[in-house]
């Protein structure tokens, strides 16, 4: 099984537990005890009932195989066959999912909060930063939903749907940032689409965006991915060139020395990256081991940029 969840974590020894909720980056699941051991995860999400069955593997702690559930209405949410293993680091308790080339192609965390806080504070993480508007020299900062325009404190309201931050901020100031912006995540920063919400609750952009440059080169662009669990529903935010510069800033955060042309003449125009004098004995956490194998997941989908809304 991958390195991730035998050598890097602590397969813990107990079974799911009935009524814990399991969040994947859109739906919160229910497990509850089934017949003969199994554990059925359900969830119900407008109108829609997902769900899947956990058949423990004899003779393994906490490892699972994923099988279609008997209710003929409802939708399976993961393909079946698929493994799963329970395991812990640090504040995190997860269900890391594998494909049958052991590629983890899916992370469910225990939570103890509704899916709509979850992605929300997850989304301001990510947006959080200083930024420099490139048309116009205005400065932007943004810090959990607070931010600054030029100085002046605005207040940003997080749009979601079906439970999830769209990535689109209500501001209500009274100037001329008032109004609804979509933020997509680019290289570099973000381009923040004016517009506003037709009658389905669907956001239509209504002009060219505005770019937004971070311009704290100490902080480093994706510092959030060494930081928060990431799920597959926010990677598809970004294009798998920009998943690559992610990935590999999770390792440049520990010195690793890279290879590749590009990247080292990239991360050695951070200030912040130190390479090592080797790549031996690096380290990464728990959460940045489980980030690293989910990017590479996302760069291993040929289908990934059509996902995406940068352009």
């Amino acid at each position: 099984m991958s390195l991730l969840c035998v050598a890097s974590a602590n397969i813990m020894a107990q079974s799911i537990p009935s009524d814990s909720k399991w969040y994947d980056g859109w739906n919160n699941y229910v497990a509850s005890n089934w017949d003969g051991g199994k554990i059925l995860m359900q969830v119900i999400a407008e109108g829609e009932k997902l769900e899947f069955v956990l058949v423990p593997v004899e003779g393994e702690k906490d490892c699972f195989i994923l099988e279609k559930s008997p209710d003929a209405n409802a939708e399976l949410s993961y393909p079946e066959g698929l493994v799963v293993k329970r395991a812990r680091g640090g504040s995190l308790d997860v269900l890391c999912l594998y494909d049958g080339n052991d590629q983890l192609v899916g992370i469910m965390s225990k939570i103890l909060m509704p899916a709509r806080v979850i992605s929300a504070l997850n989304m301001n993480t990510r947006l959080n930063g200083t930024y420099k508007v490139d048309s116009t020299g205005d400065s932007v900062v943004i810090n959990d939903g607070v931010g600054l325009f030029n100085g002046k404190k605005v207040y940003f309201k997080m749009e979601t749907f079906n439970d999830l931050a769209t990535g689109v901020l209500r501001i209500d100031t009274g100037s001329r940032l008032e109004g609804s912006w979509e933020f997509v995540p680019t290289l570099s920063g973000f381009k923040v689409y004016p517009g506003r919400f037709d009658q389905y609750s669907m956001f239509q952009r209504a002009g060219d965006p505005y770019i937004l440059v971070e311009s704290d080169p100490a902080a480093g662009r994706f510092e959030f991915a060494s930081k928060i669990l990431l799920d597959n529903a926010c990677l598809r935010r970004y294009k798998k060139s920009t998943l690559r510069i992610m990935r590999n800033e999770i390792l440049a955060r520990h010195g690793y020395v890279f290879e590749d042309e590009d990247l080292k003449e990239y991360f050695g125009k951070q200030p912040w990256y130190k390479p090592a004098k080797s790549n031996d004995g690096i380290e990464l956490s728990f959460v940045e081991r489980l980030n690293v194998e989910l990017i590479k997941n996302a760069e291993s989908d040929p289908e990934h940029d059509t996902y995406v809304s940068e352009d």
